[in-house]
């Protein structure tokens, strides 16, 4: 299902001059200087050594959509969800959990299976987020079997205000305010923020179900959010020091599905900590260590005697150190360490453990002043599983190619192994599900970039191939559910983008195809568009940028709940309209429109 709207959607924002157009400078480096005059070419991103990766800035995610989610699905190749069963899927993923989210580096995911919460993914205080599209395992472990995207922290500069409101028919009637707290220098290089962020969404949406022909509005369905957020980030000689603290609590009414409405009352809490030492070791070695405890609390009361509860907790430690062996070699030696606990209603209210250590090294080898070639490989102790990636990159001026190989992994949930419900019982058996990518693709761009803002034409190219084994997928045997693996899986795509700016004027274009089948079952994969594109026209008007597009799917599926066979979704659209100043005093202005049509 997907809410369908009838009305425009309006949201307003007023803050203060430290949110400028350009948010990318907010970020304390943590390399010594010799390591990063030896980075490697743009089109390579940092942490998973150098691979690529799409940029995006807040303004850019979030100038004109009162959630993340929904500026995701105007990204080619990536479809996000957030009503029904939350889905963040790239190139034909469709699940979840096989996509691992970050925040400032520290893994969302968690052993419950269900994939990140976005409880603990503060926007109110996102500089941007980077997201690796296709398998990426070998740089951020096993959750990472389809992609990764990391959210990234921004310092406000003075104390902000923040405010949101949406009409009942928009994206869940979001009225949100949050207040961020200006960094405190207690030197030149020490600094600290926090935030206080609170959301209400009254629910009763209006929608039409793509699966079936139920329309109207949803009711018993409203959800108020409170987070607080606390940085700090110092340099002591050599020595970095940093620390995040994410505190969350959401409560709210559930109606249950369309097709067994069943009402329920839910409260979840939780909290992300985060301390992290880095240091740099002469003039060719930085050394960093960073320890993270990610813990979810949920409580669900459906009018039961019994009330259903889950607690879930990671604790991870990750270190890693980057060198520069030779001068035209670089490389990043790295070990990780994780720890996961998981109490549920829905285990029999037992307590499972699972943990692993990876470790693996990547490398960025300079063949000649223009090519560069990425080998790199991580190893999981647990299942015995080495991953491998190789990467090459030719750059001619503007012009650049690239031809990657990557693997993925991702480990059977505890909740898919070993759950003991009613409706829904685990099955121990489960195996591992591995992909493995090849991706071609080519980069030009000529002008001057200000902001998110292009003079000058900027085109980006790739075909890409992921194969899938040992996929999991939910079997039913009656009126109860198990997950098994369900065969084999491949995705065969392409996508291309363009921008063209000439003085105020800037036109981009973005599409991606893509042909995702269930080899096995010789059927299409539920939720993987195969066309998918969006195309926008901004202007710049003294301090105010004009900005409408144009997002757009077709040629999808999804599993009707009834039948359990797919069926064809009809093709999905928006056109949006946002107006936003780019520095006006000391306020910025951002108006927009969603769902114009």
């Amino acid at each position: 299902m997907r809410s369908c709207f009838n009305r425009t959607v309006v949201t307003l924002a007023l803050l203060s001059a430290s949110v400028s157009a350009s948010v990318s400078q907010g970020q304390i480096q943590t390399q010594p200087v010799e390591i990063i005059e030896a980075a490697p070419p743009a089109v390579f991103s940092e942490r998973s050594g150098y691979w690529p990766t799409q940029e995006f800035s807040t303004d850019t995610l979030l100038q004109d959509s009162s959630t993340l989610n929904d500026r995701w699905n105007s990204v080619p190749g990536v479809q996000a969800r957030e009503g029904g069963s939350p889905t963040l899927s790239i190139r034909g993923s469709a699940q979840a959990d096989r996509v691992l989210k970050l925040f400032e580096g520290a893994a969302l995911n968690m052993a419950d299976g269900v994939g990140a919460s976005d409880l603990l993914i503060p926007t109110e205080v996102m500089s941007q987020a980077s997201i690796l599209k296709g398998p990426a395992s070998v740089f951020y472990g096993t959750s990472a079997m389809s992609g990764a995207v990391d959210h990234r922290l921004r310092y406000f500069e003075r104390v902000a205000f923040k405010g949101a409101l949406a009409d009942d028919s928009g994206t869940f009637g979001t009225r949100s305010v949050g207040v961020i707290a200006p960094h405190i220098s207690l030197s030149g290089s020490t600094r600290a923020q926090a935030s206080l962020f609170h959301e209400n969404r009254p629910g009763r949406f209006k929608f039409k179900s793509t699966t079936s022909d139920a329309e109207g509005r949803r009711s018993d369905n409203s959800t108020e959010t409170t987070r607080a957020t606390m940085a700090g980030d110092t340099q002591i000689g050599k020595w970095h020091l940093g620390a995040r603290l994410v505190a969350a609590t959401a409560e709210g009414e559930n109606p249950g599905s369309l097709y067994f409405p069943f009402l329920s009352s839910f409260q979840n809490t939780g909290t992300l900590a985060t301390v992290e030492a880095s240091r740099s070791v002469g003039d060719s070695h930085l050394a960093s260590l960073r320890v993270t405890n990610t813990r979810l609390e949920g409580n669900y009361d459906s009018g039961t005697p019994s009330e259903s509860t889950s607690s879930v907790s990671r604790t991870a430690l990750n270190a890693d150190v980057r060198s520069i062996l030779t001068e035209k070699i670089l490389a990043r030696s790295f070990l990780d360490v994780s720890f996961n606990t998981l109490s549920a209603s829905y285990v029999g209210d037992r307590k499972f453990h699972l943990s692993d250590t990876e470790v693996g090294q990547s490398y960025e080898i300079a063949l000649s002043s223009n090519l560069v070639l990425q080998p790199a490989y991580r190893y999981s102790s647990r299942y015995g599983q080495l991953f491998k990636a190789i990467g090459a990159v030719l750059s001619q001026n503007k012009f650049s190619e690239f031809i990657t190989y990557g693997e993925g992994f991702r480990a059977p949930s505890l909740t898919d192994r070993y759950a003991n419900y009613s409706t829904f019982q685990g099955n121990p058996s489960l195996k591992p599900e591995r992909s493995t990518a090849l991706e071609i693709g080519a980069n030009f761009e000529q002008g001057r970039r200000f902001g998110s803002f292009l003079d000058g034409f900027a085109a980006k190219g790739s075909m890409y191939t992921i194969r899938f084994e040992d996929i999991v997928d939910t079997q039913a045997n009656g009126s109860v559910f198990t997950k098994v693996n369900a065969g084999k899986a491949q995705t065969n795509g392409a996508e291309v983008s363009l921008a063209y700016g000439v003085k105020v004027w800037m036109f981009s274009y973005g599409y991606n195809y893509l042909d995702a089948k269930n080899k096995t079952a010789n059927e299409p994969l539920r939720l993987a568009p195969e066309h998918q594109g969006v195309f926008t026209v901004a202007q710049l008007i003294g301090p105010a940028l004009i900005e409408a597009r144009k997002t757009w799917w077709s040629a999808f599926y999804d599993r009707d709940p009834l039948a359990g066979t797919l069926r064809s979704l009809p093709s999905w659209q928006t056109y949006d309209l946002t107006v936003r100043t780019l520095g006006l005093s000391d306020w910025e202005i951002k108006a927009g429109v969603m769902n114009l049509f």
